[in-house]
């Protein structure tokens, strides 16, 4: 299948989140806290949210790169990925936030907070201990009708052979469906924390959703 990979535009931007969203499915309950969405017969509520958070994480922060996979036959977007490449200075410690209305209530606001809390952990304790550079991947999804087909492979290869170059270490957090593709492109399940759940800590959010993910780590080559 005659695969193109290109950086995403701004104009691009909404298509790609639109296609990330329907990839997932609202499976995600990280995502579904973190960026508050419903998918309808008529489209996606809060899309629109959503974009103008994403485009205003690009303009202020120079180490995040976004990257499409485009079926060069139809033109389609099929695949996208976010990703940060910190080769100068560490990130700072990760907060949430965002322009109001971003979620319905504070108490949802709150249990997004927790969830990202959870989520982002494990990332800043490593980001601590990595030496520069180092590249993360934050999000990754294809659109159903394409899975299994080479596109994430394309990305994720792009952004190893990048990390060669570099002598950079790349993070991710990895679904269990996707952990064979960063195992067959040189990652390792981290010993710490490796599998954990991702879960708002409030007795309030007991029975609210929680997510399970594996930390995974490319080391450097050299």
């Amino acid at each position: 299948m005659p695969f193109e990979l290109s950086v995403v535009t701004k104009e691009e931007l909404h298509d790609v989140v639109e296609m990330l969203f329907y990839a997932y499915e609202e499976s995600s309950a990280f995502v579904n806290a973190v960026y508050p969405h419903k998918i309808t017969k008529d489209g996606i509520e809060g899309l629109d949210m959503v974009v103008a958070r994403l485009q205003y994480l690009i303009d202020i922060d120079p180490s995040v790169r976004w990257f499409k996979v485009t079926d060069s036959t139809t033109g389609e977007i099929v695949s996208a990925s976010q990703w940060n490449v910190y080769d100068k200075e560490k990130p700072p410690e990760m907060m949430l936030d965002g322009p109001p209305g971003s979620w319905a209530t504070d108490e949802d606001k709150k249990y997004a907070l927790e969830m990202f809390e959870s989520f982002i952990m494990p990332r800043d304790t490593r980001f601590r201990q990595l030496d520069l550079p180092i590249i993360c991947l934050n999000i990754m999804g294809t659109a159903k009708k394409y899975q299994h087909k080479g596109a994430a492979t394309l990305q994720v290869k792009k952004f190893t052979a990048l990390a060669d170059e570099l002598n950079a270490a790349i993070t991710t957090e990895s679904t269990t469906a996707a952990r064979w593709l960063y195992e067959e492109n040189g990652f390792v399940l981290s010993k710490e924390p490796g599998h954990w759940t991702i879960e708002a800590k409030s007795p309030e959010f007991a029975d609210r959703p929680k997510e399970y993910l594996f930390f995974m780590e490319r080391p450097r080559t050299k």
